[in-house]
């Protein structure tokens, strides 16, 4: 299909632009530590792959020391895997 679509056919490109990246990002392991390159040269934060999944998350009632803004225990769920920086981003390297 994308073969025969119009070069200028917004659906077609937007399809071939989301298939390049699950092309791109489905080779991703999960726990995988990667750097992506910068417009601007260089190389970005090093991000780790966090799977798709559910976990539980927060204190449980009888968990000593736990403050109330931990409680309750609750799972969570990721429909869809991700990566998320190793390290904090200052607003100033974001800006870059």
């Amino acid at each position: 299909v994308l073969r025969i679509a119009d070069p200028g056919d917004a659906v077609a490109g937007d399809l071939r632009r989301r298939l390049e990246l699950a092309t791109h990002y489905g080779s991703f392991r999960p726990g995988q530590v990667f750097t992506d390159g910068l417009k601007v040269g260089g190389r970005g934060p090093q991000m780790i792959v966090v799977p798709h999944g559910a976990f539980q998350m927060g204190a449980g009632d009888a968990e000593p020391g736990a403050s109330d803004n931990e409680r309750p225990a609750h799972y969570v769920r990721f429909a869809r895997g991700f990566a998320l920086s190793i390290t904090e981003v200052t607003v100033a390297e974001f800006r870059q």
